[in-house]
């Protein structure tokens, strides 16, 4: 992992953009008062004016501070949840504030001028259920990302293993043990559409997030310990019991392994053979990596496999 470089500028703290974000505020109410009072004195020398001023003044003052408070306020959404932490659920609920809030202040403008908004709100409603049957897969995918970053199963850099049953991927056929269906890799971006995803291979993949969230998600980054089994066919002539010391013997300080978790099991009898499992729980290795480190260590054994 590359170090960090300290000269690089750090993000601010919620607590100073807060401050900030505040002072901005302050500075758009002191302005609001300043142009009521330069406005009062205007009329005071052009009284015809008061109509026609009154209503320019009043939306001038309502777009400006209406913007600045959403963007200020946009702003604080995103500080709160930085998003090397939170998986860009500040970035997605930042933009469904934004589109709300300015179309929200559009309405009010039109309503203000005398435009009858309700028409223009059943036209639609209506557009928007024509264009929703048409677009059902997208706006579901939209919704479940927006789910998916506020209830968080996973964050940007974990690695996690997707399993949903419509992946093309068939169950394994690795020595007599069945794996989920799933795809494994770490999170590397997350959007309204798909979430993104780079295997052990390097290759990204985007997974929609309409699937995803009908998927059962293993987090494999808030996971402390892993149990690893390995599954070996050994002839009848060999005992079990001297099969099982030497395992153990050649595992005793096995790498990344807790000491005292390895086990060996008699999990299946057949006429000439029959199967042991070998668990061992490690920490901070994945299965793949683990399972390479246990068969490492099991080939001086001696023992011809069945």
């Amino acid at each position: 992992m590359a170090a960090k470089d300290p000269e690089a500028p750090r993000p601010p703290s919620f607590t100073a953009s807060l401050r900030w974000q505040t002072s901005k505020l302050v500075a758009i109410v002191v302005g609001g008062i300043l142009v009521y009072l330069l406005a009062g004195i205007l009329l005071t020398f052009y009284p015809t004016l008061r109509p026609f001023l009154t209503r320019f003044l009043v939306v001038l003052v309502v777009v400006v501070a209406a913007i600045l408070a959403i963007r200020v306020l946009s702003r604080l959404i995103r500080d709160y949840f930085p998003p090397r932490t939170s998986s860009g659920i500040g970035r997605i609920l930042s933009r469904t504030f934004d589109v709300v809030a300015y179309a929200l202040l559009a309405f009010w403008i039109l309503e203000y001028f005398g435009v009858n908004v309700t028409n223009a709100l059943i036209g639609a409603g209506f557009l928007g259920i024509v264009l929703g049957l048409a677009a059902q897969v997208v706006i579901g995918n939209v919704v479940a990302g927006v789910a998916l970053a506020v209830s968080r199963p996973f964050r940007l850099g974990d690695r996690i293993s997707v399993i949903y049953g419509t992946f093309g991927l068939v169950w394994s056929t690795y020595p007599h043990e069945n794996l989920p269906v799933a795809y494994t890799g770490t999170v590397v971006e997350r959007g309204f559409m798909y979430t993104v995803l780079q295997g052990e291979d390097g290759v990204e993949f985007a997974i929609a997030n309409g699937q995803l969230i009908q998927s059962l998600i293993r987090n494999e980054s808030r996971s402390v310990r892993r149990q690893v089994r390995t599954r070996l066919t050994v002839k009848r002539s060999t005992p079990f019991e001297e099969y099982r010391g030497k395992v153990l013997e050649a595992l005793h300080d096995l790498p990344g392994a807790i000491p005292g978790s390895v086990e060996v099991r008699l999990v299946h009898l057949l006429p000439d053979t029959y199967d042991v499992a070998v668990l061992a729980t490690f920490q901070d290795a994945n299965e793949e990596e683990a399972r390479s480190r246990i068969l490492t260590r099991l080939l001086p054994v001696g023992i011809p496999p069945g």
